[in-house]
Formats: structure tokens, C-alpha cells, sequence
């Protein structure tokens, strides 16, 4: 009896067991599934980073099967070759028996693409309390990451634009509508010590009290504030004050700007006085080309009329010279319109005064002058003339200089003969190069070749020739004002 007992309990035992271990082959078997459903990469591996299992997972986000990844070195994966160095580094992680946590990872994919993820682990024992490896999940990023990189070099170059842009840009915000930032081209168009400086005031702080058509530029700016404001922008001409009092023209350009709850305006302010100026040049160049054109077609419609009553070849000779003078007028039109827009740095000089200037400081050689002329240039006409002159007494020996200036109706041509030694034939077509050197204090070609550079800058040129009966001559062709001699 006491057997049949011990039989059944060891039979309700061994069904026990059966249950538990059928129950455990089915909970092993719905993780296992579970895991190999996964998105994420699940994998295991030893203390030396050898993968010893991996879901299919890690096919979608590295392209590699599970075969192919169990057996191969986690290092195999990474994006960057593996040095020394970094191994140890690994290794020794590895072998504290310390997981990680979101620790973000760059591996290299099977077709050369990078993959970065976000990688947790754990440390895997067995029965002794012995470290046997790792496991882990790492969840693919890449979008994520490549998004914030893309946005991290979309900033880079916004702030690379914002700083190197020869614009003034800055921002105001409301109510007061002060400014609350600004590039470095603050400081040279508004002549402002600092940032610091400029974020204490308004735009009609920097302005006149009024605009050109009379308006208060404390109103006027408010109003085109306004509309920014409602239209999204607002680009408009404006009258600006530099700190110094110096008024110039600029361009504005007001865009506004939404940040979740919050809205102010970005202000994109360009200076185009030059502009303006050579705008106010060429509407004087067309007002004279259109005189001259209007005389001259009245003279050939007289002409014809005459002709009809009295067909006098002399009047189709009038006729005919009226035409190439129209024609030649709207050539040199078109070709000051072309130098102005190439030249916009350029102002009309009066050469006479220059002249007159630059002969008052040298004392050691005889300047006399006649002619005058408005040409294009800048202030370094004074460092050109300066130039001439010294080589003339330094290299030419020269004690006199006879400086003529003449002009047609498109240059301005300015003679400067010396009565010093002349310069050889056989250096004349060089004196003019970059580190030429001759005569007994050497460094001529300097000189001169920085005066070729700015009469080319200035859109003319020069040559030099023989003084009769002895010396030098430099002649010098600049493109021809506007202004009356």
C-alpha cells in the first residue's frame, strides 16, 4: 500500500515537472519569438566582444544576417579602423562587468552607409558568479542623429553667414522695438563701439529726425514695423545715421521671425550709397546725352527741310557728321555706364587741386602745371602723383617737372616731363614690374609698379616715353568726370 502511494506521488511528480518544463519550453519559446519580432538589434557577447547570438533584426539595420554576426568581433562593425588604443580601451570596459545605458554608437553597414544607435547592456554571470559577457539592445538612430547633425551644420552656416556678412543684421523686438542683437557689420556701418552699445537703442535712433519726403523717421519706422509685422516682411529705402552724425542710404529689409509664443523682427540693413551715387551720375549722363541728341536732331531736321527746297550736298554733309556725333554720344554713354558700374568706389577728383597739394610738400624740385580736369579715382591719386614725383628727383636726378593736363570728351590725359638723366630704352617696357630694380638706389620698379596697379584700379593707363630734349615723360590716361573744369 505504503509503495503504490510513493508511486503515485512520484508519478504526480514527474507530471509536475513535465508541466513545468512544457511550460517553460513555451515561455522560451514566445521570448524567443518575441525577441526575434523585435525592431530593435538584440544581441549577446563574450568578455572579448565576440557576438554569440544575434536577432534578425540586425539585418534591417546593418544589413548582415544573424550567421554572419555571431563569431565576429564587435570592432568588425565599427565605422572608424579600430587602433591599439581604442581596443584596450574596449577590453578593459568589458571586462569591469559593467553594462551601459543609451550609449550612442556608429557602426558601418554592410553597403558602406553609416548607421549610429542608442545601445543599452547588461552583464551576463554564470551559476559561479562568473563574468561570461554582455547582453544588449541597440536601437537604430540614424534619422534621429543625421537629422540634429543636419541641423547643427544648417546653424553653423546660419551663424558663418550671420558673422561674416558684409550687411548689417540684426533684430528688434517688441514693444519697445529696441535692438536686442547684431552682427559685426553693425559696427562699421553704424559706426557703434560695440554690441552693447547698439542693443541700448532704436532704429530712429540711427536715423535722422526725418525722411526724404518729410516724414519723422520715429513714425515712419513704426509704420514699416507694423507692416512687417502683419505681411510676414517689409523691404523698403530708408535715410540711416551713422553714430557720428554721417547720413547714408540703405536698404532695410524686415522679416519676422516666430518662435513658438514669441515673434520679433530680423532687420537686414545694406548700404547703397555708391549705388545711389552712381545712380545720380548716370541720370546726369543722360541728361546731357539727351541735350546733345536733341540739338542735334533739330539741326538735321533743319537741315532736311532746307534740303527739300535746295538739295545742297553740304547740308547732307551736316546731316551726316550730326549722325556719327548722335552715334558717338551714345557710345560714350554706354561705355561710362559700363565704368561707372564696375567703379563704384570711385569719386570725381579735381586733378588741378591735387596737383597743386602734392607740388607744396616737395621743395627740392621745380612743379609747374597747367590744365585741369575732373577724373575718376580715390585718394591714393595723391600716393600716384607723390610717386611720379619722387622718381623724378631720386632716380631722375630731375630738378624741374612740367605737369600738362588735357582731356577729350572721354579721358583725361596728364603729361608729367622731368629735365633729369631719362631712363634707358632697354628697362623701359620693365620699370613698371614687381621688384624691378635700377639706377644707383635701386627699388624703382616699387614705386611704380603700385602706380600701374591703382591707375588700372582707377580703370586708365600709363606709359612712359623720352623728354625732349632730355628726361622723362609719364603719361597718364583717367577716365574723364562729369564736372565742369
Amino acid at each position: 500500500m505504503n509503495q503504490q502511494k510513493e508511486l503515485k506521488k512520484l508519478k504526480e511528480k514527474i507530471k509536475e515537472l513535465q508541466n513545468l518544463e512544457s511550460s517553460f519550453r513555451k515561455r522560451k519559446d514566445y521570448y524567443k519569438n518575441f525577441i526575434a519580432t523585435l525592431l530593435d538589434w538584440v544581441w549577446e557577447m563574450d568578455i572579448n566582444g565576440i557576438h554569440t547570438y544575434s536577432n534578425k533584426a540586425v539585418e534591417d539595420i546593418l544589413g548582415y544576417k544573424p550567421e554572419e554576426i555571431v563569431g565576429l568581433n564587435v570592432t568588425a562593425l565599427w565605422e572608424k579602423k579600430v587602433t591599439a588604443n581604442a581596443l584596450k580601451i574596449l577590453y578593459d570596459n568589458l571586462k569591469q562587468g559593467i553594462g551601459w545605458e543609451r550609449v550612442q554608437g556608429k557602426f558601418l553597414h554592410k553597403n558602406g552607409s553609416i548607421v549610429y544607435t542608442e545601445s543599452t547592456a547588461i552583464a551576463l554571470y554564470d551559476e559561479n558568479d562568473k563574468l561570461t559577457g554582455y547582453r544588449g539592445v541597440d536601437r537604430d538612430i540614424t534619422n534621429r542623429v543625421t537629422a540634429r547633425i543636419a541641423l547643427q551644420e544648417s546653424e553653423e552656416r546660419y551663424k558663418k553667414l550671420f558673422l561674416s556678412s558684409n550687411d548689417a543684421i540684426m533684430t528688434l523686438a517688441p514693444p519697445e522695438w529696441h535692438f536686442t542683437s547684431g552682427n559685426p557689420a553693425i559696427h562699421k556701418l553704424f559706426h557703434v563701439k560695440n554690441e552693447e552699445e547698439f542693443i541700448q537703442i532704436h532704429p530712429w535712433d540711427i536715423s535722422p529726425e526725418r525722411q526724404p519726403d518729410g516724414s519723422l523717421s520715429s513714425e515712419k519706422a513704426l509704420q514699416n514695423i507694423e507692416k512687417a509685422m502683419r505681411e510676414g516682411s517689409n523691404f523698403f529705402e530708408w535715410i540711416h545715421k551713422k553714430i557720428n552724425g554721417e547720413n547714408f542710404t540703405a536698404t532695410v529689409l524686415l522679416t519676422r521671425v516666430d518662435l513658438k509664443n514669441v515673434s520679433f523682427l530680423q532687420a537686414t540693413v545694406r548700404d547703397i550709397s555708391v549705388r545711389k551715387k552712381t545712380e545720380e551720375r548716370l541720370k546726369i549722363v543722360n541728361s546731357i546725352i539727351r541735350h546733345d541728341i536733341t540739338n542735334n536732331l533739330a539741326v538735321i531736321r533743319s537741315a532736311v527741310n532746307l534740303y527739300k527746297r535746295n538739295p545742297d550736298k553740304t547740308l547732307l554733309d551736316e546731316i551726316l557728321t550730326r549722325v556719327k556725333t548722335s552715334l558717338n554720344a551714345i557710345d560714350r554713354h554706354r561705355n561710362h555706364e559700363v565704368f561707372l558700374d564696375t567703379h563704384t568706389s570711385l569719386q570725381e577728383m579735381d586733378i588741378n587741386k591735387v596737383i597743386n597739394e602734392i607740388a607744396s610738400s616737395h621743395s627740392k624740385i621745380e612743379i609747374r602745371h597747367n590744365g585741369n580736369c575732373y577724373a575718376y579715382a580715390d585718394e591714393g591719386i595723391y600716393s600716384m602723383f607723390d610717386n611720379i614725383i619722387d622718381n623724378s628727383i631720386k632716380h631722375g636726378k630731375a630738378d624741374k617737372l612740367e605737369i600738362k593736363v588735357t582731356s577729350d570728351d572721354q579721358f583725361c590725359e596728364i603729361h608729367c616731363s622731368d629735365n633729369g638723366i631719362g631712363i634707358p630704352d632697354d628697362i623701359k617696357s620693365k620699370i613698371f614690374n614687381k621688384g624691378f630694380f635700377y639706377g644707383e638706389s635701386g627699388h624703382t620698379g616699387i614705386g611704380l609698379y603700385i602706380v600701374k596697379q591703382m591707375i588700372e584700379d582707377y580703370g586708365g593707363t600709363i606709359f612712359v616715353k623720352d623728354n625732349k630734349p632730355k628726361g622723362t615723360a609719364f603719361v597718364i590716361r583717367l577716365q574723364k568726370g562729369l564736372k565742369l573744369c
